[in-house]
Order: structure tokens, then C-alpha cells, then sequence
């Protein structure tokens, strides 16, 4: 009984992974991609369980095998963003303070209005850039007067959907454009920054995605590529 109960566990939790990898833009299949830890946790545990447990049969190989299919196929998407996996950019330290930048990313939550709490924040933390994710018309209107003198250059796409966002930009922005490269109603907005010393760096991909990181990309956030 408990070969059969362990062996149908692992065989939901592989069908979850093998639906996470269907390339399709679909809220429920994406959902799959998000709980890759607990499904990683759940397969190792009806592994060990199996092997402890369930007597030689069929059903100890179906355990075993769809909850180790699953554990190896989890890791392949878990491991690269631990301490295990080799560092890709390593972090570059400089005491020239007009050679950084600052950057404050908030997902504001379109129905949420206090953006009192968030303007207060932004004027703390005094950020070279602000980008807003989830923001519409109404976190631009009360965003615009508050920011407008210390960060004069924006980008504004109000959207009711979940996907509006705004930059505020204390550097002078050029070469601006927003594009709309996932889905018709999500846009990423690209542009070159000017440093304080001169240098001119390029803000790509940023944009509020609706897929969670994976090893291939992440959309999600904001990248910085220099020159």
C-alpha cells in the first residue's frame, strides 16, 4: 500500500515538472515553474522513503525512478542561482563614486495606495534610478510631483494590467525606447544612462516578467551592461 501511495506521489510530482517545460504562455502551466524547490524537497523525500520502506516491486521502481526523474530535473533549474554554482559576474568594486550607479526596483502592487510610504523610501535611500513595477495612472500621478525635481527623467507606462511601470532617473537618459518583446501588453523599457563622470551604460530588459527565473534567463528585474 504504501509502494502504491509513495509511487503515485512521485508520478504527480514528475508531471508537474514535465508541465513547467511546456513552452506556453498559460498563468496555470506557469504556475508549475514557481514551487521548484518544494517539488526538489518533495521527490528526495519519496526517494529516501521508498528506499527505506517499500518492498522490491513494481511500484518501488515507479517511486524511485519519477521522484529521481524529478529531483535531477528541479536541480538542473535550482543549482545554478545557489553558492554551489560557479559565479558568472563577479562583483567589481570602485572608490570612484561617479563611476556607480544606484538602482531601487518596487513593485508597488497596483491596488495598494500608499505611496507615501515608497516616496519616503525613494527620498531615504536617494537612488540614481527608480523603477516601479505594477504602477498605473495613479501611482503616476502621485509619483510625478514627488520626484519630478531630484529625478527629472522618466519613462511612464501606466498600465491597469499588472504590467504598467514607471523609471524615474536622476542620470540623463538617451536612446530610450519601450518594447513590447514577451506578450502585447507587456512592455520593457531600454535605454543608455549617462554616469556622473561621462560614461554612457546600457539598462536593458527592464521589465515586471510573468515567468519566474529559470537558467537559460530571467526577465524578471532589471539588467546592466556597460559601454
Amino acid at each position: 500500500m504504501l509502494g502504491i501511495l509513495l509511487g503515485s506521489i512521485a508520478i504527480v510530482l514528475l508531471l508537474a515538472t514535465l508541465i513547467a517545460r511546456i513552452h506556453l504562455h498559460w498563468w496555470w502551466i506557469r504556475s508549475f515553474e514557481f514551487p521548484r524547490l518544494q517539488i526538489a524537497f518533495l521527490a528526495l523525500i519519496t526517494w529516501l522513503l521508498a528506499v527505506i520502506f517499500v518492498e522490491p516491486g513494481p511500484w518501488l521502481w515507479v517511486a524511485l525512478l519519477a521522484s529521481g526523474i524529478t529531483l535531477l530535473f528541479q536541480l538542473y533549474y535550482i543549482l545554478p542561482w545557489t553558492p554551489l554554482w560557479p559565479v558568472q559576474v563577479k562583483t567589481a568594486e570602485s572608490n570612484d563614486s561617479d563611476k556607480r550607479i544606484t538602482l531601487l526596483i518596487a513593485n508597488v502592487l497596483t491596488p495598494n495606495r500608499q505611496a507615501q510610504a515608497l516616496i519616503d523610501m525613494i527620498k531615504q535611500h536617494q537612488p540614481d534610478i527608480v523603477l516601479t513595477l505594477e504602477s498605473d495612472q495613479w501611482w503616476q500621478d502621485q509619483l510625478d510631483p514627488a520626484l519630478a525635481e531630484q529625478w527629472p527623467h522618466s519613462v511612464k507606462i501606466p498600465l491597469d494590467n499588472l504590467y504598467g511601470m514607471h523609471l524615474y532617473s536622476h542620470l540623463e537618459l538617451t536612446d530610450t525606447s519601450v518594447k513590447w518583446l514577451i506578450q502585447d501588453d507587456i512592455p520593457s523599457i531600454h535605454t543608455r544612462v549617462t554616469l556622473a563622470n561621462g560614461d554612457s551604460i546600457r539598462f536593458t530588459h527592464s521589465t515586471h516578467g510573468h515567468r519566474p527565473p529559470v537558467r537559460a534567463k530571467n526577465l524578471y528585474g532589471g539588467m546592466l551592461s556597460c559601454c
